[in-house]
């Protein structure tokens, strides 16, 4: 039965889905950043995949920690 709930097609709209998934993190503690929402409605949408939205951030990640730092950064 919970593998049938799992897959049966779902009726929430994108921003209930959003909002449900936003409580969750603010619960645990890991508020989502405007970015991250830009990133799960992409995926909502179908614009883009998981994985693909994983890599990105990856990869700003690796460009960010390469970058010569400012010398007002601290």
């Amino acid at each position: 039965m919970w593998r049938e709930s799992m897959t049966a097609p779902h009726t929430r709209t994108e921003d209930e889905i959003l909002s449900a998934a936003t409580a969750g993190h603010i619960m645990a503690g890991m508020p989502p950043t405007a970015g991250d929402a830009d990133a799960a409605r992409r995926v909502l949408r179908g614009h883009t995949s998981v994985a693909e939205e994983l890599t990105k951030l990856r990869d700003e990640r690796s460009t960010s920690r390469t970058a010569p730092r400012r010398s007002d950064d601290r």
